[in-house]
């Protein structure tokens, strides 16, 4: 082992197992599962979609401006996230309807499906949510690109939804990737996944079709005005080949349920671009594990993260030295996983990281499904290489 190796003797929190020890003060105020208090709001419209469908002639200019799709499509009162954020509450918004606590400033992992020669393989995933919370994970994603999400079929990724509220209970939110290339499928998995327990749902930009600023905005105003869960956008265009722009964003931050945004395209810049055009509390997460750190520094709030699948715990206690401002923790713990890192990127995910799962969980199945395929032997040596210089596996 290099002298850059973790230092296990320093109180590192994955020493021992267990939530408790993984999570800092931060992470054990995390969860709070009392009821809000009734919000003041307006009474729901009689009419969801009427704004958006009523001018097909002229689909842009028609659409009603952001607060008057918030004021319009306000939802019934709906329990609160069970994530509690430990820092303070950010400045009141000119637009008290808009206001709310930042609920989802916090590290989840992206997790991977398992399946065996049936399809999914049901009781290891359970295993698998449980194994996640107890290490430190403080949310999970399920169904994303990780999660091979467009692999599954729709009652596949309702059956996931359902194990892994079940699985987790109140410990840990749970976010369902519910996104699609069509508008209706994504709202009638949107709807699924609320009816499943789903805490809230992530929606990447649709592909394939491309659509353009205006469609974005209609794909997403759709979503989030048939559901009452909060919805995170995601943006990812390495995968999807479509971006959203910073006029788009800044009108859909204005939606009421739309709290935040996934950013995995590594790309700093966009923050000072961004940052006086979003309401205060909308979240940003990254979803670029290498880029992670300084997305933490620029302002980002937590993470959607591959590598938590393997390394629970230790990206747990990154992403909370980053919360506390202790940089030079965070670094430390970053430059450890580096090599980590390096070797999940050689080939597309999630091969490479269902491969380094199934070196430190025994019951965890490396498969993965057409058109995935296992990974190459170079990959493979290069993740077993990076598990021993983490001291994880012999």
């Amino acid at each position: 082992m290099s002298s850059a190796r973790i230092d296990k003797d320093a109180g590192s929190p994955w020493k021992t197992s267990g939530a408790a020890a993984a999570f800092s003060s931060v992470g054990r105020r995390l969860f709070n599962t009392s009821p809000p208090k009734p919000a003041n709001r307006r009474s729901p419209s009689t009419s969801r979609t009427n704004a958006c469908v009523s001018g097909a002639r002229s689909m842009w200019p028609l659409i009603p401006s952001n607060k008057a799709l918030c004021r319009s499509h306000s939802k019934p009162d709906r329990p609160s996230s069970p994530v509690q954020d430990s820092r303070p509450p950010p400045e009141a918004s000119a637009d008290p309807e808009l206001e709310a606590p930042p609920a989802f400033h916090a590290s989840f992992t992206a997790l991977v499906t398992p399946f065996d020669n049936d399809g999914v393989a049901t009781k290891t995933f359970a295993d698998l949510v449980t194994w996640q919370i107890d290490e430190g994970a403080q949310g999970l994603v399920v169904c994303s690109a990780t999660g091979e999400g467009r692999a599954l079929a729709p009652r596949e990724r309702v059956q996931i939804i359902r194990i892994a509220t079940e699985a987790a209970g109140n410990r840990a939110p749970i976010v369902a990737d519910t996104g699609t290339d069509c508008t209706r499928e994504s709202v009638s998995l949107t709807r699924a996944a609320q009816a499943a327990g789903a805490t809230a749902a992530l929606i990447v930009t649709p592909s394939y079709n491309k659509p353009s600023p205006p469609g974005l905005f209609r794909h997403y105003y759709e979503i989030a005005s048939s559901v009452d869960i909060p919805l995170i956008v995601g943006v990812d265009p390495v995968r999807t080949g479509v971006d959203i722009g910073s006029d788009t964003l800044a009108r859909l931050a204005e939606i009421e349920n739309i709290v935040g945004l996934v950013d995995a395209t590594g790309d700093f810049d966009r923050f000072p671009r961004d940052a006086f055009s979003l309401r205060s509390n909308f979240t940003r997460l990254s979803g670029d594990d290498r880029a992670c750190l300084m997305f933490r520094l620029a302002g980002g709030h937590g993470s959607v993260s591959a590598v938590a699948n393997a390394v629970p715990k230790i990206w747990s206690e990154m992403q909370q030295a980053s919360t506390r401002g202790d940089w030079a923790r965070a670094t430390m713990i970053q430059k450890q996983l580096l090599p980590l890192l390096s070797a999940l990127r050689m080939e597309t995910g999630p091969g490479p990281i269902k491969y380094a799962l199934s070196f430190l969980r025994p019951w965890f199945n490396p498969k993965v499904r057409l058109p995935l395929v296992p990974v190459e032997y170079e990959t493979g040596s290069a993740v077993v290489a990076a598990l021993r210089e983490l001291e994880l596996i012999d």
